[in-house]
């Protein structure tokens, strides 16, 4: 996951050159965080500029990461019990009246596409491209050679919106598709063809 992570960010950034040099010495998001000048040398990253784009981006990547003890439902469990007492599985369990129960560590993550606003296109593309990218996820949009990001679209409270048919998304990420009737948004047209689909059935 680490190294995912920092092969999508030196990509993003036109580092991909410098890829084999970060797996072979295990050097992931959180690392780069502490690495000194002459690693980042011993890296490749001899610009000054990259390394502060680097670093910001490794930065922003962890905290775009978390993680949480939740039920099968995937609400968090609390860090204090009904009664105030700091949260402890036998509270807990006497809380919800049922032992055992199984609880998970979900991970939440915001998916960040960086494009030019001169070519918007081609950057979501690549990024919808990537064998990292999750759809279902939150989206936050960075823009190269500015400071901000925009996150102000998705929420990631409740189903993340979908701004992209699957059609569309297809033919963005991958270039062709392969349509369904039931891609069809228009009912009349939808049943006009299968009418005329079942004429040449029968």
């Amino acid at each position: 996951m680490a190294m995912d992570g920092i092969n999508t960010i030196l990509t993003d950034l036109g580092l991909t050159h410098l890829m084999d040099g970060f797996k072979d010495n295990s050097v992931g998001p959180q690392e780069v965080l502490t690495l000194t000048d002459s690693e980042f040398n011993f890296l490749g990253v001899s610009a000054i500029g990259d390394r502060a784009r680097l670093s910001q981006r490794c930065r922003t990547y962890l905290n775009d990461c978390e993680t949480f003890i939740g039920n099968f439902a995937g609400e968090r469990v609390p860090s204090k019990l009904l009664n105030e007492d700091l949260f402890s599985l036998d509270g807990y369990f006497s809380e919800i009246k049922s032992n055992p129960v199984r609880l998970y560590l979900y991970a939440k993550t915001t998916t960040i596409i960086n494009v030019s606003r001169g070519d918007v296109l081609s950057g979501t593309k690549r990024a919808f491209s990537r064998k990292t990218f999750r759809p279902e996820l939150g989206l936050r949009v960075k823009f190269s050679g500015e400071n901000g990001i925009d996150d102000g679209g998705p929420s990631c409270k409740g189903p993340v919106p979908r701004f992209f048919s699957r059609i569309l998304y297809d033919l963005i990420a991958f270039g062709s598709c392969e349509p369904k009737l039931d891609d069809i948004v228009d009912y009349q047209i939808r049943e006009q063809i299968k009418e005329v689909f079942r004429m040449l059935v029968y």
